[in-house]
């Protein structure tokens, strides 16, 4: 029993389908591994995105904020107040 085909037609089949099948099994694998660079890059993008609106809202400073200030005093009596609203002068 012999592996190498005989005739010339039949070696360049034999050629040609493995060429094939080795390209396609190459592009199988590069586009998997692109596949998963963009995820890991979108991930990494969307975790620095979060961190800077985290950032941001972490330093909006507390008398711009509409919300009533309440504070509690040594007794344990609540006192809240409201802040002045922020206007624009004319």
């Amino acid at each position: 029993m012999r592996l190498v085909p005989r005739t010339l037609g039949m070696q360049l089949v034999a050629v040609t389908s493995a060429a094939v099948l080795l390209s396609n099994l190459a592009v199988a694998g590069w586009f998997e591994l692109t596949t998963e660079r963009q995820s890991e890059a979108a991930l990494t993008e969307r975790v620095v995105d979060r961190a800077v609106s985290a950032a941001t809202a972490a330093s909006v400073k507390a008398s711009s904020s509409p919300l009533p200030r309440c504070t509690r005093s040594l007794r344990g009596s609540h006192r809240c107040s409201r802040r002045p609203s922020v206007r624009a002068k004319r």
